[in-house]
């Protein structure tokens, strides 16, 4: 009897962590961020499609679940390319560091960024997640807004 109440114990357990795991999936998806997660030993275990959608990156290649060949699809679409790999070297250095950012593209886009760890509720560090938005609009947006007022000022 004991046996048979442990089995639906821990099928009850699989079910709720499948439920979990299908939830922050969604809630992932659902993001209008551009999300990837790096985890401890610096393998790409979690993006949503936002995220591939901004960098255009091909699909064979996020599967690969390789950080070093998706960062050398992305750091050529980046104006500062070595800005950004030093910056990402930093915080591979100083794991507990979280980091917020403008990115410039070559192609004028320009991405906010957001980098923290991710972390346990008892503080272990699992990784590291990046969000990715686009604020090309609202950039292009504070600079029209700026050259009126300019333009003003001299009337």
């Amino acid at each position: 009897m004991m046996m048979a109440q442990n089995i639906t114990d821990i099928k009850q357990a699989q079910k709720d962590l499948q439920r979990s795991h299908a939830l922050l999936k969604a809630q992932q998806e659902a993001a209008i961020d551009g999300i990837l997660v790096i985890d401890e030993k610096r393998a790409i275990t979690s993006y949503n499609r936002r995220f591939c959608e901004m960098w255009s990156i091909p699909e064979q290649v996020w599967h690969t679940g390789d950080k070093e060949t998706v960062l050398n699809c992305m750091l050529p679409l980046v104006a500062q390319p070595q800005r950004v790999f030093s910056q990402m070297e930093y915080l591979d250095e100083n794991p507990t560091l979280i980091s917020r950012e403008e990115m410039y593209l070559t192609d004028g886009r320009v991405f906010d960024y957001y980098s923290a760890p991710a972390l346990s509720t008892t503080s272990e560090w699992y990784g590291r997640i990046w969000s990715f938005r686009d604020i090309t609009e609202r950039k292009q947006t504070e600079a029209r807004l700026r050259q009126q007022a300019e333009r003003e000022q001299l009337v």
